[in-house]
């Protein structure tokens, strides 16, 4: 998601320079962050963007060629995750603490390549809903 912000609000309309968003799970709960550094004039202009942005992925299906890409981009990040034990002990603590158990590379790849258009549309509908969210702006 940072790098199709990066893309939207920096490369292609030149608003801002730092962009940067995250997801953090819970037990119960998540929390999904977007943080943007712009001038004070550009702030609602970047609000629309992202509103804009988050309506067309929301009324969007991805192709299964663009939902493959997104996949293996995420296994690829996840393999070189595993190339530093402080992320891997980081992420099973978490994995213990939120499902109880921690699942081998093997065990998550076979769920990721599972991952559906639809159900991905599903969670866009949820997590993505500009009316839902929470705003706060300093300017």
């Amino acid at each position: 998601m940072s790098s199709l912000l990066s893309l939207l609000l920096r490369e292609n309309n030149g608003l801002t320079y730092s962009v940067d968003s995250n997801f953090t799970s819970f037990l119960d709960a998540g929390l999904f962050t977007i943080y943007f550094g712009t001038d004070k004039k550009n702030v609602d202009k970047c609000l629309d963007l992202l509103k804009s942005e988050f309506y067309r992925i929301c009324h969007s299906s991805l192709i299964s060629d663009k939902l493959d890409d997104y996949k293996n981009q995420m296994l690829g990040q996840l393999a070189l995750s595993y190339e530093n034990n402080q992320n891997i002990m980081l992420s099973q603590a978490k994995s213990v603490m939120v499902y109880g158990k921690v699942d081998t590379f093997s065990e998550l790849s076979i769920k990721v390549k599972s991952i559906s258009s639809l159900q991905l549309l599903d969670v866009a509908n949820d997590v993505l809903c500009f009316e839902k969210m929470s705003l706060l702006k300093y300017c």
